[in-house]
């Protein structure tokens, strides 16, 4: 759950997921969503103009990592918080742990609403026998950044936003695939005891 974010400050969201792991491999989303905290201190005129997200998947704990970003990495969830957005995924740069992602509004910009507003969607998959695991998607202070002009035009400036939510991913097993380690784990007991 994020800290309360100081007046005035646009706060980022990431989504958190439990998944039951296919055993055939599968695809994940996560959602990123704006929220303007009350009371916006946006000047008269003062638009959201632009964003860069760049989203960092980490894996919890030892083991092989089994999640990663896939193409088309970053969707656009609906409704958008641009009605008429250019997105631009740097998907030459891209790994599967980390991708940077730019967006526009082609027109004059928007203001932000009190509600929850989509953001991006993260692309994610995972691959056939993939283990049991949690991963955490953080956003990157160095590569993401949004931006507010004047309607109509530039100048461009920082806007202020809290980072500090981090989305939690848990791939966890089919629920017959419990039941069977349950039960492998009592007929253990059971022979330890007759020893």
């Amino acid at each position: 759950m994020p800290s309360a974010p100081a007046r005035g400050q646009v706060l980022i969201n990431i989504e958190d997921k439990d998944v039951v792991i296919d055993p055939a491999g599968g695809r994940v989303t996560l959602d990123v969503t704006f929220l303007d905290t009350p009371p916006s201190e946006t000047p008269p005129g003062v638009v959201f103009a632009a964003y860069g997200l760049g989203p960092v998947l980490e894996k919890v704990g030892a083991g092989p990592v089994g999640l990663r970003f896939t193409s088309p990495y970053i969707e656009m969830g609906d409704p958008f918080v641009f009605p008429s957005p250019v997105l631009h995924v740097d998907s030459v740069n891209a790994t599967g742990t980390a991708v940077v992602l730019s967006v526009f509004e082609e027109s004059d910009g928007v203001r932000l609403p009190e509600t929850p507003v989509n953001a991006a969607r993260l692309t994610l998959e995972y691959g056939p026998g993939t283990a049991p695991g949690e991963y955490r998607v953080r956003l990157d202070p160095i590569n993401t950044i949004l931006l507010a002009g004047l309607a109509g035009g530039n100048p461009l400036s920082p806007m202020s936003a809290d980072l500090s939510d981090v989305g939690v991913i848990r791939l966890v097993p089919e629920p017959g695939a419990l039941s069977i380690l349950a039960a492998a784990a009592a007929l253990t007991l059971r022979r330890r005891r007759k020893l």
